[in-house]
């Protein structure tokens, strides 16, 4: 309870932007801020940043211009209470990932994924897979190679297998292989 009541009180300086001694600034011209303890307590990346001599440092603004500030918002929300309210909503928990990787927030990172897990469908799939891969997301990629093995007859005839082809064909080459030990054993007799 006690800890509740001191989520609550941070949450309200972080959304009443009171006392705030870091702003963000993004490419659109808007800017958040925050406190630096709070950031400093949740990632290594941000406790680095404003112990060095780094001109964030001295200046107290960090530009962004990797992420949106819709995003970036909730990546702070998460730092504050270990919640991101709209983790769900479409691409969110991929770009939330991405900055939690960035920054060095594990908890956030395995959140993350396992929304991700919940989220795989045919429309999708091969997009997660190859997302998956290129960020070594193991469990990730190892749930949409299974899902898109078992659905191989819905996805053979999308452009994404073909791209899969094109693009990534260690990926394709991998589908394939799983896809064969699938297949019955046939006799040399024929």
């Amino acid at each position: 309870m006690k800890e509740t009541r001191v989520i609550k009180r941070l949450l309200y300086m972080y959304y009443n932007q009171q006392q705030c001694d870091v702003e963000f600034d993004f490419n659109d011209g808007q800017s958040v801020g925050a406190h630096i303890v709070i950031l400093s307590a949740s990632s290594s990346v941000f406790a680095a940043m404003f112990q060095s001599n780094l001109s964030e440092t001295k200046t107290r603004k960090v530009t962004i211009v990797d992420a949106e500030i819709r995003v970036f918002k909730q990546f702070l929300i998460f730092l504050y209470t270990d919640n991101a309210p709209k983790m769900a909503e479409e691409g969110m928990a991929r770009l939330l990932f991405e900055l939690s990787d960035k920054y060095d927030v594990a908890n956030l990172k395995h959140e993350c994924v396992d929304m991700l897990l919940t989220q795989l469908n045919i429309g999708n799939v091969i997009d997660m897979l190859v997302w998956a891969h290129f960020h070594s997301i193991g469990i990730l990629s190892e749930k949409a190679m299974k899902f898109l093995v078992k659905n191989f007859r819905k996805l053979c005839n999308r452009p994404q297998w073909e791209e899969l082809l094109k693009c990534h064909p260690d990926l394709f080459l991998r589908a394939t292989q799983q896809l064969a030990d699938l297949l019955p054993e046939s006799s040399d007799s024929e």
